[in-house]
């Protein structure tokens, strides 16, 4: 058995385990090589799809945002994206005041509080 570890830029993608006892290596060397381009050129046309969607989620999302022009507007726009994307919705959101240090609520979903209000109370 002779075990051959294809290559592909420099990188490991897998092994290849022949069950042969004597065979041209320069030869077999090739051979793994153009394997690992094609392994590695599946793997790259698995993750195009993917890429595109993330790639248009993030471009429906910056010409939302860029329309925002009220407090709503951004809530409405953050939630749709954190539903759409995470099946949730925001509980806080906290921008940074003047002075660099202190946090103070800009956004937050009143009934995520109160719930969580009402959890401190039973503890």
């Amino acid at each position: 058995m002779h075990p051959i570890v294809t290559l592909i830029d420099n990188s490991n993608i897998g092994l290849l385990w022949l069950s042969i006892d004597e065979i041209n290596i320069p030869i077999l060397q090739g051979i793994c090589s153009q394997i690992a381009i094609a392994i590695g050129n599946m793997m790259a046309n698995k993750d195009i799809p993917r890429r595109r969607a993330e790639q248009q989620l993030m471009l429906r999302f910056s010409n939302d945002i860029t329309g925002v022009k009220s407090k709503s507007d951004l809530d409405h726009v953050i939630s749709t994206v954190l539903h759409g994307q995470f099946q949730t919705r925001i509980a806080v959101l906290y921008p940074l005041a003047e002075d660099r240090v202190t946090l103070r609520p800009y956004l937050f979903d009143r009934q995520f509080m109160n719930n969580q209000n009402d959890r401190r109370a039973l503890v």
